[in-house]
């Protein structure tokens, strides 16, 4: 269910029966989140990402929320919101089921403080999962997915809890860099994400565009291949910067004006005299499916065996010697092939 809660505005599902607190909530955590209103247990089946609880609900659905933790694996996080109080009567339940507490009555600095850390750490688990399944399928890291997630919770783990201290100590001016690199950290694996598949993507398209154009006969297929897949490492390096929240506009009009100046003079050229150049490869391209190397043929009058069909241009073996014609000679002229061999 994590893809279905993943949107714009995070989702956090209120179930609190303390109407004085859960108003509370509602209405500092609405101006910024989307807030569901829950009620039971019932309401743990839809999709959100972050789910506030007090001392009563998680007494009473602990099996519930455990399931639901599982189900939306490796991290789904729950905020305990209670009195200092009620901690003993709570204290078994909440080993497994609360990744934060916040005692009442409640800051609303320190409220906004714990949910920002929960939802961040949640959507850098999210992008290490889908790195980590993009790993497997391809082989692009080397450390298994399940190591990599308990290593990343580790850490988010112990600077939740330097955040918990810093504030304990009153070093608000240490706790805005700090939750503002957590905040960032979802970008960098974004970038990473982003030029981990472009390059393999680069890589396939390449590879199947010499295919194709060595299929047809073009000698320079490998730097075609090249090209295309430098062009697509160029885009893909400007996708993971702008993920990274850096301004490269200058950077994209210039590579677009090189762009489009580059494919202009190649069509201006191409419309000058490349041409010609193009008949003769699509017509090689066509003599290789029709004639057989070694074939006794008569072109235009002219007999001989053919050689080889290249790029451009192919080889006939005639009594006078080695003859070079252009490939459109043998799709445009007239060509017989000769069953018998010469005297």
């Amino acid at each position: 269910m994590a893809n279905e809660s993943a949107s714009t505005t995070p989702i956090i599902l209120l179930l609190a029966n303390q109407g004085d607190c859960h108003e509370r909530l509602a209405g500092l955590l609405a101006p910024k989140y989307t807030d569901i209103n829950g009620s039971g247990a019932e309401s743990l089946v839809q999709p959100f990402d972050l789910c506030i609880v007090d001392g009563e609900i998680l007494s009473n659905f602990e099996q519930q929320i455990l399931a639901r933790k599982d189900e939306d694996a490796p991290f789904l996080p729950f905020l305990l919101v209670t009195e200092r109080g009620n901690l003993p009567k709570i204290a078994d339940h909440i080993k497994y089921t609360v990744d934060e507490i916040l005692l009442t009555p409640i800051n609303d600095l320190i409220l906004q403080s714990r949910v920002e850390t929960l939802l961040n750490t949640r959507k850098l688990v999210q992008e290490v999962q889908r790195l980590a399944d993009f790993d497997e399928l391809t082989g692009v890291l080397t450390r298994p997915a399940s190591e990599l997630i308990a290593l990343l919770i580790f850490w988010l783990v112990f600077l939740n809890f330097l955040m918990m201290a810093l504030e304990k100590l009153g070093w608000s001016v240490a706790i805005v860099p700090l939750q503002s690199f957590i905040g960032y950290l979802p970008n960098i694996l974004a970038a990473i994400l982003i030029l981990v598949i472009g390059a393999l993507l680069a890589q396939m398209l390449s590879q199947a565009v010499q295919a194709a154009v060595a299929g047809m006969g073009v000698d320079f297929h490998e730097g075609i291949g090249k090209t295309v897949q430098g062009l697509l490492l160029v885009f893909t390096v400007v996708l993971a910067v702008e993920q990274l929240g850096l301004d490269i506009t200058l950077l994209t009009n210039t590579l677009t004006n090189l762009i489009t100046i580059l494919v202009a003079g190649l069509a201006l050229a191409f419309a000058l005299g490349g041409h010609q150049i193009a008949r003769n490869v699509l017509a090689g391209y066509y003599a290789r499916e029709q004639f057989v190397l070694g074939e006794e043929l008569t072109i235009d009058g002219e007999r001989g065996t053919l050689e080889a069909i290249g790029t451009l241009s192919a080889e006939i073996n005639t009594p006078e010697g080695c003859v070079v014609i252009p490939n459109t000679r043998l799709t445009e002229g007239q060509v017989k092939i000769n069953n018998e061999q010469p005297d």
